[in-house]
Formats: C-alpha cells, structure tokens, sequence
C-alpha cells in the first residue's frame, strides 16, 4: 500500500492515491481539480441565487454563512450543478470508493462568515466533498495522529473531501473555515442517510 505523506495533491493525482489519503489520514484536497472555465456557469448562478442564512454566534459551533440545498436527481437541479457533481462522484469511485451522493449544498461565504470547528453530520455517509467555484478561504483539518491542524487554502477548482461516517463517529474529523477575504462560493456533495447514533443531529 502506498504511503500518504501529504494531503494537499494536483489535478494528476490518480484517485486511489487521493482515496487512500482520505481513508487514511482523514482528508484530501485536489488544485485545479476543474479548470476555472468549466466552474464560471455554476459560480454565476450561484453569485445571484437566494439562499438561506445559516446563523448561530451562540451555538456550540458558531457559523455564518449563505446555503441552499438541491437533491441529486430532481429535474430542479440546475445541470451546471449536477455536472459538476457527476464528476467529482466518477472520480471517487475510480478510487475504488463506493459513493452515490444524493444531496448539494451550495454555499456562500461572505467577507465576515465563517464556520467554527465542527463534525459532520453522522448522516453524511463514507464522503463530504467540497468543490470551491470562485474567491479563496482557508480551511483547517484536524488530519489523524497530527498534533497541530493543517491548512489548505481552497481557491477555484480546489476539491476538498473530507472521511464521512463509516460506523465509527470519532473518525470523522474535525475542520473549520476562516473568514474569506472576499466572497466565495462553493458546492458541498455529499451522501445523506438516516443513520441514529448517539449524537447523530445537529453540528457534533
């Protein structure tokens, strides 16, 4: 088996290595994964689309930030977005990664938003991967036996996936994002199932 010693990769990385860096250290992030040109339908839609505000500065994970939520399979989901999607999910299974997503979040992070440290969902099943279509932000990664978090500043076309739930809740990692320094936006793809373990709702 190869030997993960990063978790930062280039766009010719070959998806075992990438899945194998995920399943062993807990995260991944690709560079210009998707060239800029093919991300500017789905930033364009997404700098106009109304969204909800996803706010809470006394919450145990404090966050700020614009979401909307699309179903993968619903005639409503725009195609820029379910192509991009497409993509990512043939990329991971050609890591040899079984992974059928059902669910896109897209959000939008303004100058002053921000998510705290925090767990995904125990929901988000085996995968939560994140697709940055425009603007910069750096996010920090709590990567398996790793004293201190690591920082992989995600521009456009950085794919950043993340260990989702596998059985065990301790093994998905800890992460966070700063504040941007202009807006950003970005897709999260993930598989969502209805999964009751003991703090299985909310941010844990």
């Amino acid at each position: 088996m190869e030997k993960i010693t990063s978790v930062e990769f280039d766009k010719s990385v070959s998806p075992r290595t990438a899945m194998e860096a995920v399943h062993t250290r807990g995260a991944a992030a690709i560079h210009n994964f998707i060239a800029v040109e093919q991300l500017q339908q789905a930033a364009e839609l997404l700098r106009a689309e109304p969204m909800h505000l996803d706010e809470n500065m006394a919450a145990r994970v404090q966050r700020r930030q614009q979401m909307s939520a699309y179903a993968i399979g619903s005639e409503a989901t725009p195609e820029a977005l379910l192509s991009l999607s497409t993509g990512i999910q043939q990329f991971v299974n050609r890591g040899d990664f079984a992974w059928t997503p059902n669910e896109i979040i897209a959000h939008r992070y303004e100058s002053n938003d921000f998510i705290g440290r925090h767990r995904d969902y125990t929901e988000a099943y085996g995968l939560v991967a994140v697709l940055t279509l425009d603007g910069i932000q750096d996010f920090y990664v709590e990567l398996d036996n790793e004293a201190e978090p690591t920082k992989v500043t995600m521009q456009p076309g950085t794919l950043t996936m993340l260990r989702g739930f596998t059985g065990d809740p301790e093994k998905r990692p800890y992460h966070w994002v700063s504040r941007p320094a202009s807006q950003r936006t970005a897709l999260s793809i993930r598989d969502m199932r209805h999964v009751w373990t003991s703090g299985s709702r909310g941010w844990s």
